[in-house]
């Protein structure tokens, strides 16, 4: 008896591409703060940066739009990882995501994993 292939879903932030280093990189240089990777203790970036929820929004919205955002990179080992993975199994991106990014957001998953993945699922809830 033949198998089918197993559909695996795959995060896209932090899992496929470095986002979250990224983002503190970008908000130290446009808010001059000096943050870590490590020193983000809640996924409510208001309590990290200080800053009202809305404003919060405001910054992550601007680093989508930045060239920042469109320089991300692969973690280390996941395009290799991606590639062998998606040998023998349906592979799908699920994100949280907002929807007014899915353009360039396909366009990092064809840079770097083309002909990986059969579905990219857009939540839209960051």
């Amino acid at each position: 008896m033949v198998e089918s292939p197993r559909k695996i879903a795959v995060d896209c932030d932090d899992v496929l591409f470095d986002f979250s280093q990224e983002l503190q990189t970008y908000h130290n240089l446009l808010y001059g703060t000096k943050l870590r990777l490590g020193d983000v203790f809640d996924y409510d970036l208001s309590r990290v940066w200080g800053c009202s929820q809305k404003d919060a929004i405001a910054r992550v919205t601007r680093f989508y739009h930045s060239d920042n955002f469109l320089g991300l990179k692969p973690i280390i080992g996941a395009v290799e990882s991606v590639k062998q993975l998606a040998q023998d199994n349906q592979l799908l991106v699920i994100t949280s995501r907002p929807i007014f990014i899915v353009d360039r957001t396909v366009s990092l998953i064809e840079q770097f994993f083309p002909n990986c993945f059969s579905g990219l699922h857009f939540l839209g809830s960051f």
